[in-house]
């Protein structure tokens, strides 16, 4: 039997965050383990035109994007923090991670470069004509990571 000491806890604000996060303190209270919160930001994407027109972006929409990612990145922090008090009301010992990049190869790199046991991710429940197209972070997950996953529905 594998001995999970290390939990890496994907958490996104969705309908299943408290779910996720229950689910990932449970474990972690019965083997023992070190946990840790995360939330990629995926910074917007920037559409460029092309073929002949102006490639480039005004200094003003730069700033912004900027400003915009600075946001949501605190916003991410302090909705971690929340987390991260409820789960240490239980006496876990637990710390934040809030990454900026592609959500599922972020939370991939960071748990294979860490040597997590275990990753927890929550279902988003995508339409099949959507998760052809886009797949699903906790499917990408779930086929590409280095340890188990438990996707919480």
């Amino acid at each position: 039997m594998r001995i999970v000491k290390k939990i890496l806890v994907a958490l996104d604000g969705s309908i299943y965050t408290e779910k996720v996060a229950k689910y990932g303190g449970d474990l972690a209270l019965r083997y023992d383990a070190k946990i840790t919160l995360i939330n990629v930001v995926e910074p917007p994407t920037v559409v460029m035109p092309v073929g002949g027109m102006e490639t480039s972006m005004p200094m003003v929409e730069i700033e912004l994007t900027n400003r915009i990612v600075e946001e949501i990145e605190s916003n991410a922090k302090k909705f971690l923090d929340q987390n991260k008090k409820v789960l240490e009301s239980k006496g876990l010992d637990v710390d934040i991670l809030v990454e900026k990049g592609n959500i599922s190869n972020t939370i991939l790199t960071i748990a294979e470069q860490n040597n997590y046991d275990l990753i927890v991710v929550g279902s988003r429940g995508h339409g099949d004509i959507k998760r052809f197209f886009l797949g699903s972070v906790s499917d990408k997950i779930s086929k590409h990571a280095h340890c188990p996953v438990l996707i919480v529905r």
